[in-house]
């Protein structure tokens, strides 16, 4: 099936030439105009339905607020959201808070003065109170709930963390312990760590928590947290970037994965899924998050006031060869 940017390949102009001449707007001449229905023709081009309902945009640019660029997670659903939108003729404006909310505020403003067709902010600590001047805008959180007005996508982080956490508890038969960003409220990982706790108070089982906040080496981190259980063989870790490393330093120690210690993590990152041994962890489905965002601000952008608060988007166990 043919896309904008191969009809825009094939009449030789840019992406937002052929969505101008999509949406009537926007100054192309008759032999442009021309040229670009042609290869649409030619290419039997069928603009979809988000491209159709994108009409009434101001601009071209969609900005995107992210926390950080050193998470894996956000660095592939940025890629995505950036492939998406290409798709439908429209450009990533991409803004890095690095975690300070008051960086967050500064450019919500910015993006809102700048008037951009929308905006995504991805996993945001502005408070409610603060977020209620931006309520009004083509404004789409992505992973923690703002307040009503603003709609956010996101995956079952408690449920997700229950189903793994009862399979490691499954599996293993010392104490077992959990790895992550635990101390920021805000943070997904809380969900989890929640989960986590309840499915271990529930089977009478000892737990340690360690929290990641304040440590400038993850490595050093995990290579401490590797030391300091030699009485747990099961490790559940909020994201699967660092349950690589700890296998990894494991693994330097001859311990057997699946056999000596069992570990769970979150997230299914493209780059573990080709990694041996295998992540057994909760897959949130990054396609599915980038197109459940666009849409939602599209809908946002066409003045829609019945975009649900929450939209959640489904996951799925990988069972792996670690636990």
């Amino acid at each position: 099936m043919a896309s904008i940017k191969d009809v825009a390949k094939h009449a030789n102009v840019g992406i937002a030439t052929v969505s101008r001449v999509l949406n009537e707007s926007g100054s192309v001449s008759k032999e442009t105009r021309e040229l670009v229905l042609q290869s649409i023709k030619a290419l039997g081009y069928v603009p979809n339905e988000l491209a159709r309902n994108f009409q009434k945009r101001q601009t071209n640019f969609i900005g995107v607020i992210a926390p950080s660029l050193t998470h894996r997670f956000t660095s592939e659903l940025l890629s995505q959201l950036e492939r998406d939108l290409s798709d439908l003729g429209y450009f990533l404006l991409l803004f890095v808070s690095n975690r300070d909310v008051n960086k967050e505020i500064d450019y919500l403003e910015r993006l809102k003065s700048q008037q951009v067709a929308g905006t995504i902010i991805v996993a945001p600590f502005i408070s409610v109170e603060r977020s209620y001047q931006f309520a009004d805008l083509p404004l789409v959180a992505f992973d923690r709930i703002i307040n009503p007005k603003i709609p956010c996508v996101h995956v079952d982080n408690y449920k997700a963390a229950n189903d793994l956490s009862v399979r490691l508890l499954s599996k293993t038969k010392k104490k077992v312990c959990f790895v992550g960003f635990a101390a920021d409220p805000k943070s997904d990982a809380q969900k989890r760590l929640l989960a986590f706790k309840d499915v271990c108070k529930k089977a009478n089982r000892e737990f340690t928590v360690f929290d990641m906040i304040g440590y400038a080496s993850d490595f050093e981190f995990l290579s401490e947290v590797f030391q300091q259980t030699k009485d747990c063989d099961g490790y559940f870790f909020a994201c699967d970037y660092h349950a690589q490393l700890f296998l990894n330093i494991a693994l330097n120690h001859d311990i057997k994965i699946g056999k000596d210690i069992f570990v769970v993590s979150f997230d299914g990152l493209k780059g573990t899924k080709n990694i041996r041994p295998l992540l057994t962890t909760a897959v949130q489905d990054m396609p599915a998050i980038s197109q459940a965002l666009i849409s939602a601000l599209m809908r946002r952008i066409n003045n829609d006031q019945d975009v649900p608060e929450e939209i959640e988007v489904p996951y799925y166990i990988q069972k792996g060869e670690t636990c």
